[in-house]
């Protein structure tokens, strides 16, 4: 047997393009990126493009697209040649992309992170180089190539229903846009979702609940798409520009929180959960109420833009911080070696970021005064929209009835807030709950604190017809929001006795989180310095 040597001659024989120094240095530049894109990517990537299900949605897309060429336009066969005909045609190369966008792509995401979780992979990446980050943009970006290349298929499609003339560019670009952002939103959804189940009978709820979402939402796309495109989108420039803005900036913001949720689950529970959440939830409310502003700002001559924009910012931060805050104030109380590594260690860091540190004291801290400064804001902005907003006349009483919603809300819950921070620390006496219990504890509180003081009344009423009487129902946040606009049940006494008790329960918070600013960062042992710097090591050559 012999052997055949390739000498130098030979390899510029077969390689004489790569003697070009551009070209070497291009081939250098894509060997290096090649090395530093995520493994996760590649190995989700290599095993979505291999899978059955791709292999069979791809088949189908195209079949179908083929089809719904081929048929659509002899159906519209003469009048094609001197009638508009693009809608008609858009609308089903439209559905034949969304189908497979919105509905296929999130649940493979879901079944790809819900198998590694009941495989014990997560257990066994967590131990390796990589980080939670890592494993969750993996997932999240081989399910965008698949979306990327669902929409390379479609686009010469799109592209030829353009030509039959009857729709603008701007409104095809905003469909394709709105559906992409959509398919995002909901692959963020499976992903989050699959990380936070921790048992099967969860799993397959989780599950569940994601096909009906993904489904009404392809529902709700396909709708919106028809409507858009055979009777038009009558708004102008400034409000397209809001709706662009309000899309994507929400879409970012939501993914960016429960993306760093997930990736806080599949760190080891010795690891800093909280601060990278808290930081999410700032993120996102600050999001929201630039949201709120420009819709306020911008449209003072229209009276529904304002209030829609400002009403619903209003809902989804009280809905938000009331959830979040309930789990923020669950969380252990036991810190970590490791965590006290990364504690501030100057008293302004101490002073300005201990807050944001894991643990249901700070987090109490945390929560209430960001719960007063959205209390703030809410009042002077309502104030700001009485006195600019064109049409809006609400009058002095209204006003007054703005000043007490603004301290009935924040008050309620952080009175709530106080009691299950209390309830939730007895309980961890004995047991090791999940901060998700808070949820179930807060509301827990809140049923009760309504139907205990609401059912003694009845009671020594002999179960007759009873009237608000603040003596018994100051504690009812149902009863006493019911009747907060009569002054006469709910006095000014009424409103302050509650104030002051979410106010007392504030200073009590941040009195029990004095001994938090003390020096509490300890020094990073040196064998953990060297495995750190090995890990990098091995970080970068991965």
């Amino acid at each position: 047997m012999s052997t055949i040597e390739l000498s130098s001659d030979s390899d510029d024989q077969i390689l004489p393009e790569l003697r070009h120094p551009y070209l070497q240095k291009f081939d250098r530049w894509c060997d290096s990126v090649g090395d530093r894109i995520n493994p996760i990517l590649v190995k989700e990537t290599r095993q979505a493009l291999q899978s059955r299900q791709f292999l069979l949605t791809f088949s189908l897309i195209l079949l179908a697209a083929v089809g719904w060429t081929i048929g659509g336009s002899l159906s519209l066969m003469p009048n094609i040649y001197y009638q508009p005909s693009a809608p008609r045609m858009m609308l089903g190369f439209y559905l034949v992309l969304a189908l497979p966008m919105i509905l296929v792509v999130p649940v493979a995401a879901f079944r790809s992170m819900e198998s590694e979780m009941e495989d014990g992979t997560m257990e066994l990446l967590s131990i390796s180089v990589l980080s939670p980050w890592q494993i969750v943009l993996g997932k999240l970006g081989s399910a965008l190539l698949q979306m990327m290349l669902y929409l390379l298929i479609l686009f010469p499609c799109m592209a030829y229903a353009y030509t039959l003339r009857g729709v603008e560019m701007s409104l095809v670009m905003g469909l394709i846009s709105s559906l992409f952002l959509g398919a995002l939103q909901l692959t963020v959804l499976g992903i989050f979702l699959a990380t936070v189940a921790r048992s099967r009978a969860l799993r397959t709820l989780n599950l569940l609940a994601l096909v009906a979402t993904v489904f009404g939402s392809a529902w709700g796309f396909s709708l919106a798409a028809f409507e858009l495109l055979f009777y038009g989108f009558n708004t102008s420039a400034e409000e397209i520009a809001f709706i662009a803005y309000t899309s994507i900036g929400g879409v970012v913001v939501i993914s960016i929180l429960l993306l760093t949720v997930a990736a806080a689950l599949l760190k080891p529970e010795s690891e800093n959960r909280s601060t990278s959440i808290r930081l999410a939830l700032l993120v996102m409310t600050g999001f929201v109420l630039s949201a709120m502003v420009i819709g306020v700002y911008n449209f003072t001559s229209d009276l529904d833009v304002p209030m829609v924009s400002y009403v619903s910012g209003t809902l989804f931060l009280t809905v938000l911080w009331t959830i979040a805050s309930s789990m923020i104030v669950a969380e252990g109380n036991h810190m970590t070696a490791r965590i006290r590594r990364e504690l501030p260690s100057s008293f302004a860091g101490r002073l300005c970021l201990t807050w944001l540190t894991p643990g249901p004291t700070s987090g109490l801290v945390f929560v209430t005064s960001v719960i007063w400064l959205l209390a703030g804001i809410h009042y002077l902005g309502l104030s700001w929209i009485e006195e600019n907003v064109r049409g809006l006349s609400m009058g002095g009483s209204a006003s007054w009835m703005i000043a007490r919603i603004s301290l009935l809300v924040p008050s309620y819950i952080i009175c709530g807030l106080v009691l299950s921070r209390g309830l939730m620390h007895l309980i961890r006496l004995s047991h090791n709950p999940r901060p998700i219990f808070g949820i179930a504890m807060l509301a827990i509180v809140a049923i009760f604190s309504s139907l205990i003081p609401y059912s003694m009344q009845l009671h020594f009423n002999e179960y007759r017809q009873i009237n608000y009487d603040a003596t018994w129902q100051k504690s009812n946040w149902i009863f006493t929001m019911m009747y907060a606009d009569n002054e006469r049940l709910v006095t000014s006494d009424v409103i302050l006795s509650i104030t002051a008790a979410a106010v007392s329960g504030t200073i009590i918070a941040w009195a029990a989180a004095a001994r938090l600013t003390r020096p509490g960062k300890i020094a990073t042992p040196e064998n953990v310095l060297k495995a750190q710097k090995l890990r990098a090591q091995d970080l970068v050559v991965a």
